[in-house]
């Protein structure tokens, strides 16, 4: 792609980084580009800065329905691994528009670690205002804000965005009890159970019979829920939401 300037002979800035005097040409990279670079049979192939700079741009969530069924597979494990794989241990509110946390540090739950999730890897643009106050940290020595994660690849620093895919918070209910979990749309029939990757913690892949999922118990099926976030409550302690899909695990661990 050409970039003139007029009058000719300008310097051409691209995101803050200088690329030429006009006129100049650079490539714009697409999803064949994408493909044939990042995607091998299996695995993903490009390295992980490379792969960070399509998903903070949410090329790779505009792109997500072009890829094959197994493409998203492997871009969801990947992705999960090396960008959702950390934990929550501590959680606190504080000052609006992530200027900063008081007050003691609460120990985090499931919930506080799927809203993290959900905020990092989905689209929460409609709950920046529930979330810009509420404070995260791993050892209640370095904080961030809901809305911000600590970058581990150059340029270090803090990403404040989110990759834009289709990741929902999940609920699993059984007798007595009740835990929170992520869900990652990857098949197109979102009533179907494995069109969906489960996931919390450091397990990337939570099926029926997980200590996250466990099987029903005699007269008690475990539910599990696919939910929609409308609003949040208590720093993602707990939300307002729509059921997009839902099964029961019985006692054998058969979805139903």
């Amino acid at each position: 792609m050409p970039i003139l300037s007029n009058p000719g002979g300008a310097t051409i800035y691209i995101d803050g980084k200088e690329i030429g005097i006009a006129p100049v040409s650079f490539r714009v990279e697409g999803f064949a580009w994408f493909v044939a670079t990042c995607l091998k049979p299996g695995r993903v192939s490009c390295d992980k800065e490379t792969m960070f700079g399509f998903l903070k741009t949410k090329d790779v969530a505009r792109w997500w329905w072009d890829f094959t069924d197994e493409q998203r597979k492997t871009l969801a494990v990947w992705i999960i691994d090396n960008y959702a794989a950390d934990r929550i241990r501590y959680i606190r509110s504080g000052k609006p528009d992530c200027k900063g946390g008081e007050g003691e540090w609460q120990e985090a739950l499931c919930l506080h670690n799927t809203m993290h999730r959900y905020v990092r890897l989905g689209d929460p643009a409609h709950l920046t205002n529930y979330l810009d106050y509420c404070y995260w940290s791993q050892d209640k020595q370095v904080e961030y804000c809901f809305l911000e994660s600590p970058l581990t690849i150059p340029p270090y620093g803090i990403f404040k965005g989110c990759y834009g895919l289709p990741v929902h918070p999940a609920a699993v209910r059984g007798k007595h009890w009740g835990h929170s979990i992520v869900a990652l749309q990857i098949k197109r029939d979102i009533k179907n159970f494995n069109s969906w990757r489960f996931f919390q913690y450091d397990d990337f892949q939570i099926k029926p019979g997980n200590w996250q999922m466990p099987c029903g118990v005699a007269a008690y099926d475990t539910m599990v829920k696919v939910e929609r976030i409308t609003a949040i409550d208590e720093c993602g302690c707990g939300y307002y939401h729509t059921v997009i899909a839902k099964w029961r695990i019985d006692t054998k661990c058969k979805v139903v």
